[in-house]
């Protein structure tokens, strides 16, 4: 398991074999149970993959017993413009009900 303090999304990775060889398989890495493709160590389709602050890895284990991440790139998923929104009119309701108390 891979985990980050915050919710990222992956934009690249690249993955090795046990042998320290450059992966080129189908569903050479499944990551979160869906399979995903490797051609030359770099993982294929990632933009399939939800952004999480968690991520569970695992291998063919017939073919590839073993894999290693060689190097991950991620992005940060911003929190939208919407859930501040939110936030500031939740905020404002409270300040209305807690005025009509006094």
């Amino acid at each position: 398991m891979l985990s980050f303090s915050k919710v990222v999304k992956f934009t690249d990775l690249l993955v090795r074999d046990a042998d320290h060889n450059l992966i080129t398989a189908a569903n050479a890495v499944y990551i979160g149970g869906i399979g995903f493709n490797a051609i030359a160590g770099v993982v294929q389709g990632l933009g399939a993959l939800g952004a999480s602050d968690s991520f569970v890895f695992a291998t063919n284990a017939a073919g590839r017993p073993q894999i290693y991440l060689t190097s991950a790139t991620v992005s940060a998923v911003p929190l939208p413009a919407a859930g501040l929104l939110l936030l500031g009119g939740l905020a404002g309701l409270g300040a209305i009900g807690r005025r009509r108390k006094a």
